[in-house]
């Protein structure tokens, strides 16, 4: 079944529309701002995250799989359904499937197209939300930087995952 942009996006335009439709009632309601204020911005996160996943799904959408590909001299395979990918975004969690190539399936994962065109990290944690540590971490530990960002989003990535990430882009 192919899908369309309007399909793709539809549950983050649900999401929006329910988010105005609970600022319209906390309106109606008199609740005070800073009420307001929070639940628009853990709302913002979730549309925040719906568009990431359809953009995402509109990327694999376009992106070939052909049964076979030439890699580094070597001929490889799509595997055989799609692999799972953990992708922490400043938005939270998205988890997706992709195609991956590789000799035969208990070799290493040597191709992967979606990540390649999404330009996704090395690891699962975001670029952007790398950086964002990054900036924490020169004035403390990574275990404060874990509790300013849990704070500020509701999530953050493990202690040992900023420890162990790979420099941002």
């Amino acid at each position: 079944m192919i899908m369309n942009t309007e399909e793709c996006f539809c549950k983050a335009k649900e999401v929006f529309f329910e988010m105005l439709r609970k600022v319209e009632q906390d309106t109606i309601d008199g609740k005070a701002i800073h009420e307001v204020e929070e639940n628009v911005w853990k709302n913002s996160l979730e549309l925040g995250r719906e568009i990431l996943a359809a953009h995402i799904k509109m990327q694999a959408i376009s992106t070939p799989d052909p049964d076979i590909i030439q890699y580094s001299n070597k001929t490889l395979r799509r595997l055989d359904g799609k692999r799972n990918r953990s992708y922490h975004s400043v938005f939270g969690e998205i988890i997706f499937g992709r195609n991956v190539y590789a000799l035969r399936e208990t070799q290493r994962h040597e191709v992967v197209p979606l990540d390649a065109k999404l330009g996704m990290p090395e690891g699962d944690i975001s670029y952007l939300l790398q950086r964002w540590c990054n900036a924490r971490s020169v004035n403390g530990s990574y275990a404060q930087v874990k509790r300013s960002i849990t704070e500020i989003f509701g999530f953050a990535p493990s202690v040992s995952a900023l420890e162990d990430r790979r420099p941002a882009v």
